[in-house]
């Protein structure tokens, strides 16, 4: 006896609960309707949103720089606080081997400008100090001297202008100081030490005026300008939003109590293709990437967890032993479509020159859904067909006779089809004139 469902036809598809066919295959343009949640590369391809591929509505695809990350479409770094000790101006030092500007330090070993220091030998004009001696001029100081001018001054000493203070001392002016010194002016100071000016502080020191962070020097505050998620009262910016650290766009972080999710940005109890368009809804969880084998989907559809036998590829099972698809002889061998027995009367397509290997096609749930396959009008009635990754392809992971055809979910063209028959198994029965079946399968 003839399955009720084979016999001539061409359009094939019709609406049911928001999934519908596409056309026969033909690459629609990359655009803000046909890449929503993307960006298109050079070559009219639409991408999802990655490092290299940066993006959403249909924009040309940036690649992030090094640093950066893809958040909602745009790339964005993070900042970085640098905490330590506290910068002064450039006055006068007092203590421990200082010295500010052209002033007095006093301390062990500190000359000022051509000053009076206090403490350890004095440097005046030019020549070589060895040890705790006095150099001349602009020479250097060797073990704990101190230097007066340009000089440099190794060890404990104090570098007065532009010199490089090494060890534990303290440069002034534009010098650099390593250590646990103090670098006034434009210098950097290396260590715990404190950097004044536009210098860099490195270790636990703290840069003033126009140094690092690159905010004035001071602390970077979280905001819409460098936060693509949500802000914590400490300053920090969570850039991938969670139930307990929810909100976008440099908002205050909130926490979505029992029975909300947080879905773009905001915690909602409710998830369907309005909040969830790119994912699928789990009952408890809300919206999924719909990425996982215990929960794929997408376009707000409810979660699917796969056959032991399928993947979730694409965002949809692909077709597993006995799931809508897989070929079949008898109805005992077709899963039914809400997956809690076999056996459906007529669930299965026997083997022809259009069904190939036969079909397992079974009747959808209540809920027009299918277990491990797609829900469609078809055959005059709601029933499964088998999924594929790569509509427009052909074969795809279809077996073989069938293609890949495109579907669209809830208005949105779906990464994933549905196997459909080779219009070449019989082109009379699939592909009459005056359309035309292309080398691939598809009827045009």
């Amino acid at each position: 006896m003839m399955n009720p469902r084979t016999f001539v036809f061409v359009a094939f598809v019709g609406l049911v609960g928001g999934v519908s066919g596409s056309g026969c295959g033909t690459k629609p343009p990359c655009n803000g309707t046909s890449c929503p949640t993307g960006c298109c590369d050079s070559s009219g391809t639409c991408q999802s949103a990655s490092q290299s591929f940066c993006g959403q509505l249909g924009q040309a695809c940036v690649s992030c720089q090094l640093g950066q990350t893809c958040n909602f479409g745009s790339c964005s770094g993070t900042t970085q606080q640098m905490g330590g000790g506290t910068a002064t101006g450039g006055g006068t030092a007092t203590g421990g081997g200082t010295a500010t500007g052209g002033g007095t330090a006093t301390g062990g070993g500190t000359a000022t400008g051509g000053g009076d220091p206090m403490g350890g030998g004095t440097a005046t004009g030019g020549g070589t100090a060895t040890g705790g001696g006095d150099p001349m001029g602009g020479g250097t100081a060797t073990g704990g001297g101190t230097a007066t001018g340009g000089g440099d001054p190794t060890g404990g000493g104090t570098a007065t202008g532009g010199g490089t203070a090494t060890g534990g001392g303290t440069a002034t002016g534009g010098g650099t100081a390593t250590g646990g010194g103090t670098a006034t002016g434009g210098g950097t100071a290396t260590g715990g030490g404190t950097a004044t000016g536009g210098g860099t502080a490195t270790g636990g020191g703290t840069a003033t005026g126009g140094g690092s962070p690159p905010t004035g020097g001071g602390t970077a505050v979280c905001n819409a300008s460098n936060c693509a998620g949500c802000c914590q009262p400490n300053g920090n910016c969570i850039m991938n939003p969670t139930n307990n650290s929810c909100g976008i766009n440099g908002s205050a972080c909130q926490f979505c109590p029992n029975g909300a999710n947080c879905v773009a940005g905001s915690c909602s109890t409710t998830c369907d293709q309005t909040n969830c368009p790119n994912g699928c809804c789990d009952p408890q969880l809300g919206c999924q990437p719909g990425t996982s084998g215990n929960a794929c989907g997408f376009g707000g559809t409810l979660c699917q967890g796969c056959l032991i036998n399928s993947n979730c590829s694409s965002q949809a099972c692909t077709t597993g032993n006995g799931g809508p698809g897989y070929q079949c002889t008898t109805d005992q061998g077709c899963i039914t479509g809400a997956g809690t027995g076999t056996g459906e009367q007529n669930s299965c397509i026997p083997s022809d020159t259009v069904w190939p290997g036969g079909y397992c096609n079974p009747s959808c749930d209540a809920n027009n859904r299918c277990f491990n396959g797609t829900c469609l009008n078809i055959f005059g009635g709601n029933y499964c067909l088998g999924n594929c990754s790569a509509p427009g392809t052909g074969r795809s992971n279809c077996r073989t006779g069938y293609v890949c055809t495109g579907i669209t979910v809830n208005g949105t063209t779906a990464p994933y089809g549905v196997c459909f028959p080779n219009c070449n198994n019989d082109v009379a029965q699939l592909c009459p004139s005056p359309n035309l079946c292309n080398a691939q399968g598809y009827c045009l």
